[in-house]
């Protein structure tokens, strides 16, 4: 089963949909920076980027749920 998780670039401010269904640490960082909330959480840092919460950009990925 894949995970797919939707995060906020902090670089370009886009929303960006990540997947991960074999690395468990990589699964734990996305989690924790689909979660990360402005103002009340530090941005997570993932492959030399680092992220915020997805549903600030993309509430509802109506795009990327009908693909």
């Amino acid at each position: 089963m894949q995970t797919e998780f939707v995060v906020i670039n902090s670089a370009t401010g886009n929303a960006e949909y990540l997947y991960e269904n074999r690395d468990a640490h990589r699964l734990g960082t996305l989690g924790k920076a689909s979660a990360s909330v402005p103002l009340f959480s530090k941005m997570v840092e993932l492959d030399e980027k680092k992220y915020l919460d997805g549903g600030l950009a993309d509430s509802i990925p109506v795009e990327c749920a009908m693909k």
